[in-house]
């Protein structure tokens, strides 16, 4: 996603406009991102505290 900039002073209003919608853009590609990272990130979390929990109870079982 190629960012414009444009400098500041006398714009067009289409050029204000084109603005505003690369902003609106950018935002919501931010969000899907960060959405799929933090779901992701939670997976991984889950699949580190089953793993931790079975060594855990497989070596308890050894004990025993």
């Amino acid at each position: 996603m190629e960012m414009m900039y444009y400098p500041l002073g006398r714009s067009s209003y289409e050029d204000s406009l084109k603005v505003i919608e690369a902003d609106i853009q950018h935002a919501n590609a931010f969000d899907i991102w960060h959405t799929f990272f933090s779901e992701f990130a939670s997976h991984i979390q889950k699949l580190v505290q089953l793993s931790v929990l079975t060594r855990t109870c497989s070596g308890i079982q050894k004990l025993m």
